[in-house]
């Protein structure tokens, strides 16, 4: 009964501040509606729950909170649908990792991409990469050396 209260007070506040409920694992900036890389992890993380079963609470309300993602004209308006990080945290779950280990395992997987990206720049060393992102931080801060004299500097 308690966690039933508490599972419809999450579904109101996601309701009242749909950008912190974005952030769980629902919701993509680039995809407006659905992401077709959670249609692929929806299909296995149900094929996984198949086979191990369901007997974990926290898998049974991830169920639950996925299908009123799925059929509630908030979230399917709002484009708050199950992200492709909420399967993968479904699966890994369902496979008895522990939370702490779910960054790693998805660093693992990307590693692939990440030295295939490497192996690219030293393909061509001649090439200038241009990084699209601009630094917005901070400009000027104090700087301190090891004598203790303080100084403004760029950094």
């Amino acid at each position: 009964m308690k966690a039933s209260i508490r599972f419809r007070r999450f579904l109101r506040q996601a309701k009242r501040d749909p950008q912190a409920f974005r952030r769980l694992g629902f919701g993509n900036s680039r995809y407006r509606h659905r992401d077709p890389r959670a249609d692929i992890l929806r299909e296995t993380s149900h094929r996984v729950l198949a086979e191990v079963g369901m007997s974990d609470r926290l898998l049974q309300v991830a169920m639950a909170l996925e299908d009123v993602a799925l059929t509630d004209p908030y979230f399917v308006d709002n484009g708050l649908s199950p992200s492709v990080d909420f399967y993968t945290a479904v699966i890994l779950k369902a496979m008895n990792l522990p939370s702490s280990m779910f960054a790693v395992v998805t660093a693992v997987g990307r590693t692939v991409g990440w030295v295939a990206h490497w192996n690219e720049m030293h393909q061509a060393p001649l090439t200038i990469y241009r990084p699209r992102q601009i630094y917005v931080g901070e400009g000027y801060r104090d700087y301190v050396s090891r004598r203790g004299e303080r100084s403004a500097e760029l950094r």
